[in-house]
């Protein structure tokens, strides 16, 4: 996986910061630079997001994102005799951890509502977590299963995850949890 996302990153930024990079910066500030650059590469992904069925205030939030970064490559090429394969290394590294977090829990997401935060912030163990009760905890699994058992499919033994124990064995019946 590392080895993929490496050499998706290594053709972007042999564009981004290996010709693009050098050049913006004759005219314009390292910051500057970034800014341009990471204002393109965000255009770059509003149509995946849009595809992917994303909100509008999420691609908002995550247009954010490859700006910031695109400054911090920015520095990282300008701090290390213009490397590009610093470039490339952060590049990979942002996408390697963007894919190895969970889909649900602990992944980024920039437009969740400040309850959804907490909701992860609780489950992760952080510190930063806002006030968030149980119920709500508890709400929050049970979509979860409704979810799970609704994308198993046929092969699905009545909504229950293969995974689970006689002691967890519990069934989504119309929204609610049932104990067999």
């Amino acid at each position: 996986m590392v080895a993929a996302f490496f050499v998706a990153a290594a053709c972007e930024e042999e564009g981004w910061t290996g010709y693009a990079t050098d050049a913006l910066q004759e005219r314009y500030s390292a910051v500057a630079t970034g800014l341009v650059i990471g204002s393109v590469w965000a255009a770059w992904h509003i149509i995946p997001y849009v595809q992917a069925g994303h909100s509008v205030l999420w691609i908002a939030w995550q247009c954010v994102a490859p700006v910031a970064l695109r400054v911090l490559i920015v520095w990282l090429h300008n701090n290390t005799g213009r490397s590009v394969f610093i470039a490339c290394v952060f590049h990979t590294m942002i996408n390697v951890s963007t894919a190895l977090f969970p889909t649900k829990g602990s992944r980024y997401d920039p437009a969740a509502p400040r309850a959804d935060r907490d909701r992860r912030d609780v489950a992760m163990g952080s510190p930063d977590a806002g006030p968030v009760s149980l119920r709500d905890l508890s709400r929050r699994r049970l979509d979860e299963l409704q979810r799970h058992s609704t994308g198993l499919g046929s092969g699905a033994a009545q909504g229950r995850s293969s995974m689970t124990t006689s002691s967890e064995s519990a069934e989504l019946r119309d929204g609610r949890l049932t104990r067999p």
